[in-house]
């Protein structure tokens, strides 16, 4: 009766269950009736420009921190994913079994793990993860310019627990060696799923990461020096056509990990019910704060999604 339970109800599907929750319901309220939100709730979902201009954000500003700390978790994101890679590089590749330790600590978040992808997909996906995680550590720490905004103590967390959810829920679709007999990574299991895949990881990793040095060139001039703090409208590349094609590529990135996989467990897709409502939501928020501050902004811009949202 426990583990029939542990199979619906675990802490990993509980914990993106419930932010993802969270976030939609916060999301209904505030974009349902915007002046009569409540002020806290406006306050820990706003954060950056935004928050910098909405005088119910500023509730919790003795709680804040600077924006540019976003660094950290990407910082933490780059230890975990090296040494999970390593342990996979080593089971998958050289046939040796993974940590006992490992195993041990992926069930206590997912207790029951359910294994419906090959060695070959999971080892790729985590290859993937990993060089999207470190990209935007660099970005953040070598690209980025930030401003004098800061961000609520609740983001910089979830900042934290998502990549250590996302690496958790990683492990929990691999494939566990059963007795002597280890999963091995094999170049002739490479199917069309994982091209496909690929192939729009890369080109959501490409947008991400252009769209990252329009926005930073913004305050540089020519010569790379930061000139200017203020804020302005982003132009070229997908900016074009949204307002937030990093958060759009963002969406692409797991979409395209999902492809790689094949066939998720339960568990991946309530992660990316999390990924969407959350990279939807704030969106929203900056496109609608584009609208609201610069009258000579792009009509024809959606928030996420070309032509559509």
């Amino acid at each position: 009766m426990f583990y029939a339970l542990m199979d619906i109800f675990n802490p990993l599907d509980i914990f993106w269950t419930l932010v993802t929750t969270a976030m939609l319901l916060a999301s209904c309220c505030y974009f349902g009736k915007k002046d009569a939100a409540p002020g806290l709730l406006t306050a820990a979902m706003l954060y950056g420009k935004v928050a910098e201009t909405n005088k119910k954000a500023r509730l919790l500003k003795g709680i804040s921190i600077p924006k540019r700390w976003f660094k950290h978790f990407y910082q933490f994101g780059v230890v975990i994913f090296t040494s999970c890679t390593l342990f996979m590089v080593q089971s998958y590749v050289f046939g040796l079994p993974l940590p006992s330790t490992v195993i041990k600590f992926v069930n206590l978040f997912e207790p029951r793990p359910t294994t419906t992808v090959s060695a070959t997909s999971i080892l790729l996906v985590q290859l993937l993860e990993t060089f999207q995680v470190y990209r935007r550590c660099y970005e953040c720490m070598f690209v980025s310019v930030y401003s004098n905004v800061r961000m609520h103590v609740w983001h910089y967390l979830m900042g934290f627990f998502f990549y250590f959810g996302v690496q958790l829920t990683i492990l929990a679709n691999a494939p566990i060696s059963s007795g002597t007999t280890v999963p091995r990574f094999s170049l002739s299991d490479i199917s069309a799923h994982h091209i496909i895949g690929t192939v729009i990881f890369l080109w959501a990793f490409y947008v991400q990461f252009d769209s990252h040095i329009r926005m930073a060139s913004l305050r540089k001039d020519n010569k790379g020096n930061v000139v200017t703090l203020n804020h302005k409208i982003p132009q070229g590349g997908m900016f074009e056509y949204v307002s937030c094609p990093h958060y759009m590529a963002e969406l692409a990135i797991y979409c395209a990990l999902s492809v790689v996989l094949g066939q998720p467990n339960t568990t991946w897709w309530l992660m990316m019910a999390w990924n969407w409502s959350n990279q939807v939501a704030v969106s929203f928020f900056s496109h609608n704060w584009y609208r609201e501050n610069f009258p000579s902004y792009p009509k024809r811009r959606k928030a996420i999604i070309p032509f559509v949202l």
